[in-house]
């Protein structure tokens, strides 16, 4: 399976889920199999704002690639600088962001993204 020009060693994806998916997840996940791992959902705001915190969820263990960052925001500018950050902070092979109008629409996003990993499409 491809995403642009990453190729997956299978089908299997590993969702990003808050509060679950944090860097001892990943990478349990990824030596049982799953060909990408995703961090839980970022806050492009909160990056942009240095949040120590947040910064923690960036963490990748060694040799996590393919890797996927997710962020979410409503500001544009703010969600392309936290964007730069996530990728200079990671290395990571994929940025997926979610553009958020209300808080229900992250719910939509990771089901979509979900989706779209294990099915190859997006509702």
């Amino acid at each position: 399976m491809r995403i642009g020009n990453i190729e997956l060693s299978s089908r299997v994806a590993l969702a990003p889920m808050a509060g679950v998916t944090d860097v001892a997840f990943r990478q349990i996940c990824s030596e049982l199999g799953a060909a990408l791992t995703c961090t839980e959902l970022i806050s492009s705001r909160a990056l942009c704002y240095r949040d120590k915190k947040t910064f923690s969820l960036l963490t990748q263990f060694p040799g996590e690639h393919p890797g996927a960052v997710q962020i979410f925001g409503s500001d544009p500018t703010c969600m392309a600088e936290a964007a730069q950050i996530a990728l200079e902070a990671t290395g990571c092979d994929i940025i997926d962001h979610v553009k958020t109008q209300f808080p229900y629409c992250a719910a939509m996003a990771v089901i979509s993204f979900v989706m779209y990993i294990v099915f190859g499409f997006v509702l």
